[in-house]
C-alpha cells in the first residue's frame, strides 16, 4: 500500500523547504471545499464519468484545500499532492478511502485503490 510521509502533511501555507538537489517543496492553500451532504468524489474530471463518492461520509462544512508543490531547479512546478484538511489535529491513523464495491481485503500487497491523473488534473467535489 502507498506510504504517506506524515511530516510532509505538516507544512503550513507559504512554508518552503529547500532540498539539497536544488529543488524546493512549498505549501500553498488554494481555497476551500464546501461539503453540503457529507459526500466527496476525487477523480480526474476529464476521463472519469460520474465517479462514485467515497463510502465514508464526512461532517458537513467548509474545509481548506492545501497543496504541496515541488519547484524544480528549472523553475517548473508540480503538485506533489492535494488534500482536504478536515482538522488541525495530528493524524493518529491513516486508512485508504474506498468506494462502493471496493474492499481492502481484495487488494494485493502492491495494489491500492485510486485514480490515474491521465490529463494532469485532479478534482475534489463535495456535495
Amino acid at each position: 500500500m502507498y506510504n504517506i510521509t506524515p511530516t510532509n502533511l505538516l507544512y503550513e501555507n507559504g512554508e518552503t523547504i529547500n532540498r539539497s538537489e536544488g529543488n524546493q517543496l512549498f505549501a500553498k492553500q488554494i481555497g476551500h471545499i464546501e461539503i453540503t451532504s457529507g459526500q466527496i468524489v476525487a477523480c480526474d474530471p476529464f476521463v472519469s464519468e460520474g465517479d462514485q463518492s467515497f463510502t465514508r461520509k464526512v461532517a458537513i462544512g467548509k474545509y481548506p484545500i492545501p497543496l504541496l508543490v515541488k519547484r524544480l531547479e528549472s523553475g517548473d512546478e508540480r503538485v506533489a499532492y492535494a488534500m482536504i484538511k478536515f482538522t488541525n489535529e495530528q493524524a493518529i491513523e491513516w486508512e485508504l478511502a474506498t468506494r462502493a464495491g471496493q474492499e481492502l481485503k481484495h487488494l494485493k500487497e502492491d495494489e491500492f485503490y485510486g485514480y490515474g491523473v491521465n490529463t494532469g488534473y485532479g478534482l475534489f467535489h463535495g456535495f
